[in-house]
């Protein structure tokens, strides 16, 4: 006796790379805006809720990559051995995966040990790559849809590559070489601004300049490297004189930026080269929705049309909401 019908077998079936696409995107969009909650919360059910989708999210992207690998072959005769393949659609699907195994900028790492396995995620990244590549390569011969696919993979590589770098910078050995190279002739950080008494301001825009003075300085202690004599000073003056609000104040800020370097994109977002690259890659994905908005695509199955607009619309939103959630983050 068979607890699950033909029927029900054939329409999962049928239906499995959809229903693990729009999963996928669902667990994306709860990690964009749920991660940036943790920071600010000791709530348990928000940690364990955050810890879920962050882990199966991973796993349901590469299921989904897996499928769509799997079912290439199989697509032909689902839809009726035609020469225009109704389903091919779905092999532009796996550059969004790509997006998705990339990670919003919101979250990268759930604990400090997620960093140090990023030699774990590099061959994740190489195999991926590789999956995502042979979808492609496999896929019915459409020069059209193969541009807009290739335009969908640069955004996905540059994604997965960023959350690669992410990890390794947030890695204890990778800190500890970045702090020491910052260290100046007499074990002394190098820094532009030095904060003095007249240098106080009860203004926000001071008060977080400082934070990140002394982030420069205490986030020594993550790789067991000492304070100068000077910087040791400098902090026990300073702290001994400044109202207890503030410096909860400070230690808060201080935080905020050690979250966003452990656990998130904003090294790689707030500089130069991050700006120019997440640019292109916006500006990748609008023109892949412009070529599939062209297309001829009344060969394609209505259903696979709408979940590829959903995944372009989420695509670009999620992008510039998780950018915006983590330029202006606190």
């Amino acid at each position: 006796m068979q607890i699950i019908s033909d029927k029900w077998r054939n329409l999962w079936s049928y239906n499995e790379v959809r229903v693990l696409v729009l999963a996928s995107l669902a667990l994306q969009i709860g990690l964009i805006f749920l991660a940036p909650l943790r920071k600010r919360s000791t709530n348990q059910f928000l940690a364990l809720t955050l810890w879920i989708f962050y882990l199966t999210a991973d796993y349901v992207a590469t299921l989904a990559i897996g499928n769509v690998l799997s079912k290439q072959n199989e697509v032909t005769v689902q839809c009726g051995g035609s020469g225009t393949n109704p389903c091919e659609l779905t092999a532009l699907w796996a550059p969004f995966l790509l997006l998705h195994l990339g990670g919003p900028d919101t979250i990268t790492s759930y604990s400090i040990e997620d960093n140090e396995l990023w030699w774990r995620h590099l061959l994740g990244l190489v195999v991926q790559v590789s999956s995502a590549a042979f979808v492609f390569l496999q896929s019915p011969p459409n020069h059209e849809l193969w541009i807009t696919t290739i335009l969908m993979f640069i955004p996905g590589l540059i994604k997965f590559i960023e959350r690669t770098l992410a990890l390794r910078s947030g890695s204890k050995d990778n800190l500890k070489d970045k702090i020491i190279s910052e260290l100046g002739p007499r074990n002394d950080f190098k820094v532009d601004y030095a904060f003095t008494s007249s240098d106080i301001s009860e203004d926000e825009r001071e008060l977080i300049l400082e934070g990140y003075y002394w982030f420069g300085i205490f986030k020594r202690l993550l790789v067991d490297v000492t304070f100068s004599p000077n910087q040791l000073m400098q902090s026990q003056n300073r702290f001994s004189k400044v109202r207890t609000r503030e410096a909860h104040k400070l230690a808060a800020i201080e935080l905020s930026f050690l979250y966003d370097t452990l656990h998130t994109k904003a090294v790689q977002i707030h500089c130069i080269i991050g700006c120019v690259v997440r640019c292109f890659s916006l500006i990748s994905i609008i023109a892949a929705l412009v070529t599939f908005h062209h297309l001829d695509k009344h060969t394609y199955a209505p259903a696979d049309i709408i979940i590829t607009y959903i995944l372009f619309g989420a695509g670009l939103s999620l992008e510039v909401i998780a950018a915006v959630i983590l330029l202006f983050s606190d």
